[in-house]
């Protein structure tokens, strides 16, 4: 629960619009800015995302997260999702390798920018 409210509740520290995503089962978060990545599964990691967000896009957009040694699949959907108690407008999937293959994480997302009044600027 404590997850969810860190992401509906973000503070200042995010300036431009970013888009920050919550996945539960298992446990993880995500905030992608343009082509940069801020990943927390298994220990926080930086990525570039390719190709980069081109702002706020409708419908379904395809991109791959660029890691050391891999390309993972990142596909974003604005479609209602449902995450703990709280619904948001963006849905996402991020296929992590392991050991059984290609594992989809599933989770939901949200636009945050500077003129939003919960970022406090």
């Amino acid at each position: 629960m404590r997850l969810i409210l860190v992401l509906l509740l973000l503070p200042s520290a995010v300036m431009a619009d970013t888009l920050l995503c919550l996945g539960t089962r298992p446990g993880w978060m995500m905030t992608i800015e343009d082509d940069t990545v801020a990943f927390d599964y298994l220990g926080d990691g930086r990525y570039t995302l390719d190709p980069g967000l081109a702002g706020r896009a409708d419908g379904f957009s395809s991109h791959d997260l660029i890691t050391a040694r891999e390309r993972w699949p990142v596909f974003l959907e604005n479609r209602a999702c449902r995450v703990v108690r709280a619904t948001l407008p963006i849905s996402i999937e991020v296929a992590v390798p392991s050991s059984a293959g290609r594992l989809p994480l599933r989770g939901c997302c949200k636009w945050q920018d500077r003129s939003d009044p919960q970022s406090g600027s």
